[in-house]
């Protein structure tokens, strides 16, 4: 269990937020996934989602991360979005 004690919580209302037209998805991610492939995910995963910044028990690793890509995965990203 996790227990947090706050202050403070805020909000904000967005009435300055500016209108923006959507033109599309980023690639960033997908390129630095097939950058990485299946065992670099895998490694990232690992080291990166185990244990939060400040040191708590994090994620399980998946199924899949023995190595290799995320069931459901497209070939060669290990990205369960398929992007």
């Amino acid at each position: 269990m996790i227990r947090v004690a706050l202050e403070r919580i805020a909000t904000s209302c967005g009435y300055a937020v500016p209108l923006m037209a959507y033109e599309g998805e980023r690639d960033t991610l997908s390129k630095w996934a097939e950058r990485k492939g299946p065992e670099g995910l895998s490694r990232y995963r690992l080291e990166k989602n185990t244990r939060s910044i400040d040191g708590l028990p994090g994620l399980p690793p998946p199924p899949g991360d023995a190595g290799g890509p995320m069931p459901g995965a497209p070939s060669g990203t290990g990205d369960v979005h398929g992007s």
